[in-house]
């Protein structure tokens, strides 16, 4: 389910919102990480498992990339480029993961966002329509993918997409714009008629949901004194900037376009036909009735409706991916798209082999000396197993005084191992689950939702094995109004009154 709003093709005003963002950032507030997590964080975590397959990669370098953010948020030159700015990051750190030794071997797909509104009619016509862009983007390559996705699925303008590619402006915007007439060509091929949005179309495919848990464990790094090294080490990883402020490749590997040739293919696609329509497989499965059904009435649904139920179909293949092929010049991936898997078939035998030569000696086999039992018998103990611990924590109380809305408890395991777990509830978020060695100490940070109007508040939240933490909270002074001026009746209003 997606619900991201395009923009116009060239970097929009200002919005109060990342004006907002910029300054948060800039002064270290405590919240800036949260408020930038809350506007942007879904769509990067999408955008980063689009690249990476993989949901703990994805939550790494989305926890990574926010951090690397507030260090460098100095080099951003206006507010405007704020979001485009955060998926460049995203994709320098993914691109950097996947040419790397530490890249994922096994993908661990993340579950799609549900969408729990949606009712079993509308939830069986979005995977048709899920099946059919899903087809359609087959006869994409890997960049036009990446180009479609972030233009109409994300809603970046051109502008913001060289930012992130970096490439120049005019390239990006030739890049989309064949990509899109590319896209536009296959759907055509396969209902026979242009008549379906592009945008509507791209919206109906899942977005992957990021893990619960990934906002307050950047909070957590952020305000972490333990964590001082890894915040530079991640702050380092992240350079070098251009002189615009927008992150780039280092020296070694600057230049990461496409090939003209690749470029020329894009501009040109589908008007010159010079790049041949991949065969459709999953659409025509659909039977003519779906092409039907789906222009009848399933783009009068909101474009953010999806199929969330899980008996339906495995949506984790129809999500987003743009890694088939090298993209800006980096080496191939180890593991091709399950689409266009090539079959290598096996030579057959020609009569000219010759069956090899059989050996001049009669082959002998040594036989092998069995190991023979030690005479003593092992006197190794199986390790004991430690004592579980206290859990002792820095205070038993976290004020959350107006207008901040977040505070910190440390817990310490002391006599032992101590595996812990707590979740706040109602207005209070926060909490997490773990181990901590025998002296080991983790921060944890717990933020309050007031409501409006606000009430005055606390909340125990309880921690498991044992004790609790007192969580409480205060609103905003109420508004004094002003006395009344002298000889004014403050009743009815109907003025001075004799004395």
């Amino acid at each position: 389910m997606t619900g991201w709003t395009p923009r116009p093709d060239a970097l929009p005003p200002v919005s109060p919102e990342d004006e907002a963002l910029v300054r948060a950032l800039r002064t270290r507030h405590t919240d800036a990480l949260t408020q930038v997590y809350d506007r942007y964080g879904p769509q990067l975590f999408d955008y980063c498992h689009a690249l990476l397959r993989d949901e703990p990669y994805a939550s790494r370098v989305l926890h990574d990339i926010l951090l690397a953010a507030q260090a460098h948020v100095e080099r951003l030159r206006s507010p405007a480029q704020l979001r485009g700015w955060l998926y460049a990051l995203a994709r320098r750190e993914c691109q950097r993961i996947l040419s790397g030794p530490d890249r994922p071997v096994q993908r661990r797909p993340a579950p799609e966002t549900p969408d729990r509104f949606a009712s079993p009619e509308e939830r069986r016509r979005y995977h048709e329509a899920r099946l059919l862009a899903h087809d359609a983007l087959r006869a994409l390559t890997g960049r036009q993918r990446e180009a479609v996705d972030l233009t109409l699925r994300h809603g970046l303008t051109d502008t913001e997409l060289a930012g992130v590619l970096g490439v120049p402006p005019e390239e990006a915007a030739a890049l989309a714009e064949g990509s899109r007439d590319e896209l536009a060509d296959a759907v055509e091929s396969r209902v026979g008629h242009r008549r379906i949005q592009l945008g509507r179309l791209m919206a109906v495919l899942p977005s992957a949901m990021a893990p619960p848990n990934l906002e307050q464990r950047v909070l957590a790094s952020v305000l972490d004194p333990g964590m001082e090294q890894d915040r530079a080490q991640i702050a380092r990883r992240a350079l070098p900037f251009d002189a615009r402020g927008w992150p780039c490749e280092e020296a070694a590997r600057q230049g990461h376009r496409a090939p003209e040739a690749a470029v020329t293919r894009v501009i040109g696609a589908g008007r010159t036909g010079e790049k041949p329509k991949t065969p459709s497989v999953l659409w025509p499965l659909a039977g003519a009735a779906a092409v039907a059904m789906l222009m009848g009435g399933l783009f009068l649904l909101r474009p953010d409706e999806g199929l969330s139920d899980p008996q339906a179909a495995d949506t984790s293949r129809l999500m987003p991916e743009y890694t088939d092929e090298p993209v800006d010049g980096e080496e191939p991936t180890d593991e091709p798209s399950p689409e266009k898997t090539a079959v290598t078939k096996t030579p057959a035998k020609t009569p000219s082999q010759e069956p090899p030569s059989p050996s001049a000696s009669p082959s002998t086999t040594t036989p092998t000396k069995k190991p023979t039992p030690s005479s003593t018998p092992s006197t190794t103990k199986p390790a004991a197993t430690p004592k579980p611990g206290k859990l002792l924590f820095s205070s038993a109380a976290c004020v959350i005084a107006y207008p901040a809305r977040t505070c910190t408890v440390t817990i310490t395991a002391s006599g032992g191992p101590v595996k812990w777990s707590a979740s706040g509830y109602d207005n209070v978020r926060g909490g997490g689950s773990g181990t901590l060695a025998d002296g080991q100490s983790r921060m944890l940070l717990f933020r309050v939702v007031r409501d409006d109007p606000c009430l005055e508040g606390e909340l125990a939240v309880p921690f498991t094995p044992a004790g609790s933490v007192q969580v409480a909270w205060d609103c905003p002074p109420p508004v004094e109004e002003e006395p009344p001026a002298p000889g004014e009746d403050p009743g009815n209003g109907d003025g001075p009154q004799p004395v």
